[in-house]
């Protein structure tokens, strides 16, 4: 999974080196959470008009795992900012 958001993450992006995807495992409710840091100038493209590029990745990668039971969490970070969660 780590890999198909990689390859999407690199294929509309300006700065496809400056991905960095990292897994967060939460095991007790078969979650996995998807940590994405981009180069700043990516933002825009990555969440799309009203957020519809975002929602249409999380939207497959949700697909892909329906059948095996796991929730996909992606989460979009600029890298250099610290969120306040």
């Amino acid at each position: 999974m780590q890999d198909l958001i990689e390859f999407i993450l690199k294929q509309i992006t300006n700065h496809p080196d400056e991905i960095e995807v990292s897994v967060e495992k939460e095991t007790d409710i078969n979650q996995v959470r998807f940590n994405v840091l981009l180069n700043p100038e990516d933002m825009g493209i990555v969440i799309g008009k009203d957020g519809r590029t975002i929602k249409s990745i999380r939207n497959l990668v949700n697909i892909i795992a329906l059948p095996k039971g796991i929730n996909i969490y992606l989460d979009v970070k600029e890298k250099g900012k610290i969120a306040a969660l």
